[in-house]
C-alpha cells in the first residue's frame, strides 16, 4: 500500500506516466501502472503477471493546461 502511494506521487509531481514493477520471487506481484494524474490505469495481483495499459500524449497536455 505505501509503495502505491509513493509512485502516485511521482507520477502526478513529475506530470509523467509511472510504470513500477516489482521484484522476482519470492517478492512477485503488485506492478503498477500510473497516469499523470495519479490514476492506477493497471496493477497486479499479489503474485506473477502481465499487465498493461493505454498512454496518451493528449492526457499530459490536458494536465498541463
Amino acid at each position: 500500500m505505501h509503495r502505491g502511494i509513493v509512485v502516485r506521487a511521482r507520477a502526478i509531481e513529475n506530470i509523467a506516466y509511472l510504470m513500477a514493477a516489482d521484484f522476482a520471487p519470492p517478492c512477485s506481484g503488485g506492478s503498477i501502472v500510473i497516469d499523470p494524474m495519479g490514476v492506477v490505469l493497471a496493477s497486479a495481483p499479489e503474485a506473477v503477471a502481465v499487465i498493461t495499459a493505454k498512454i496518451s500524449k493528449d492526457r499530459i497536455a490536458k494536465v498541463h493546461e
